[in-house]
């Protein structure tokens, strides 16, 4: 979702990026990773909005919460399995 997200926005394609960007709110909440949800939320925004820059850089701070959520969920993956 991240790679289709930052290629909508590099492209101009505002639909998938849309998409994108709202697929991942979706899921971060599903997983209650609010933070990071509302910054995808804000990408939401910002893509609505037409502001291609603005979602750009916020989508930059998204990337930096989820590499942080990512080692928490592969622990409790471990800890699952």
């Amino acid at each position: 979702q991240l790679r289709d997200l930052r290629k909508g926005l590099s492209t101009g394609e505002a639909q998938g990026a849309l998409r994108c960007a709202h697929t991942l709110k979706g899921l971060l909440l599903t997983l209650a990773a609010q933070p990071a949800a509302d910054s995808a939320l804000e990408v939401e925004r910002a893509v609505r909005a037409s502001d291609f820059p603005r979602a750009t850089s916020l989508l930059t701070r998204l990337e930096s919460q989820l590499a942080r959520l990512l080692p928490e969920l592969e622990t409790l993956l471990r800890r699952a399995a």
